[in-house]
């Protein structure tokens, strides 16, 4: 029910969740990014207005589809990694790899090239522009650095 209310005041706010924290003038708490970048992902439509994310809600259900469970060893779903974002997961990195994990899982599973496969691997380049989009709004685009002579690159901050 949750999931349906945040789809509906996205749908009418016109805006992304995404773009919409952008618009905040500090750094906002890490759940708070968290959530935008999941929101980004359980609002994402196709060209017809069909919710991609409708079927990574819940994992498969073992009397449906108990073969599922004899190739995937750690499933997931976004209610899970919606539960992680208030419990578990300490930066931008940890949730990337929780959605990364869920898309692996259905790109084993599913044939390559059907609606499912296409899906998760769309929801992995949301989470990846999100992320990317929250990370250069506050921290800017890697800028180099001088050591003893040399440029490197500075990497982005773990915890963004």
């Amino acid at each position: 029910l949750h999931v349906k209310k945040e789809r509906l005041a996205a749908s009418r706010a016109g805006v992304d969740p995404v773009t919409k924290l952008l618009r905040a003038r500090k750094l906002p708490p890490l759940k708070k990014r968290l959530m935008a970048v999941y929101r980004s992902l359980v609002t994402k439509t196709d060209s017809d207005g069909r919710v991609i994310s409708e079927l990574f809600m819940k994992k498969p259900t073992v009397k449906a589809y108990p073969e599922y469970y004899m190739f995937i060893k750690q499933p997931i779903d976004l209610r899970e990694i919606r539960g992680n974002i208030k419990t578990e997961y300490s930066n931008l990195d940890e949730l990337m790899a929780a959605v990364n994990l869920m898309v692996d899982n259905a790109c084993t599973f599913n044939e390559e090239g059907s609606q499912v496969y296409n899906d998760a691997l769309t929801l992995r380049q949301v989470a990846q522009d999100a992320i990317k989009r929250l990370r250069n709004a506050w921290l800017g685009p890697k800028k180099p650095r001088r050591v003893h002579g040399s440029i490197l690159f500075q990497p982005p901050l773990l915890g963004t």
